[in-house]
């Protein structure tokens, strides 16, 4: 069984049901023109800034693969670490949660919609009390308060691991 790490707020927001998507930032990249990339990792940091995520590539345990027109050169990252349809339980709880879908994207291209589904509480977005600027600015603050390493934090728009989730009923 594979475990997913998530702060107490997080926790309970995903046993409340209103957390059911996560965010991992894409911490390595590999060059694939290398004759062993694994090898050489490469820092979000250090990465072509024309990069631009294209697929995902493999069975079982897909790679993402990204291409940079500058140098035209391919890369890729092994960071995939759930799988949809796979069971995860979250660490230090009971909670059981089935992935239901995986994505790769620049972290400023998350919406407002997604913004909910990482456990916002609603006196953030709520129409009556919240706007939509408090959405975010909540978002950016608990993005960046989770991120030691300052390469990974919002303004640097690193790619991240999308990953949609659901309680798991047995």
């Amino acid at each position: 069984m594979k475990y997913m790490i998530m702060n107490t707020e997080m926790t309970k927001a995903t046993s409340g049901g209103y957390k059911t998507q996560i965010r991992k930032a894409i911490t390595n990249f590999f060059d694939l023109s290398l004759d062993e990339p694994k090898k050489h990792p490469i820092s979000f940091k250090d990465m072509p800034k024309d990069l631009e995520f294209k697929s995902f590539q493999g069975f079982g345990n897909p790679c993402p693969m990204f291409y940079s027109k500058k140098q035209d050169k391919h890369y890729c990252s092994n960071e995939i670490k759930y799988n949809t349809g796979e069971k995860v339980l979250v660490e230090m709880s009971e909670i059981l949660l089935i992935i239901i879908g995986v994505r790769v994207e620049k972290l400023k291209d998350i919406s407002i919609y997604d913004i909910i589904k990482e456990g916002c509480p609603k006196q953030y977005y709520d129409g009556c009390i919240g706007t939509k600027k408090d959405t975010v600015e909540w978002w950016i603050e608990l993005w960046d308060r989770d991120k030691a390493i300052t390469d990974y934090k919002w303004n640097n728009n690193p790619f991240v691991i999308v990953y949609e989730f659901k309680k798991y009923l047995k």
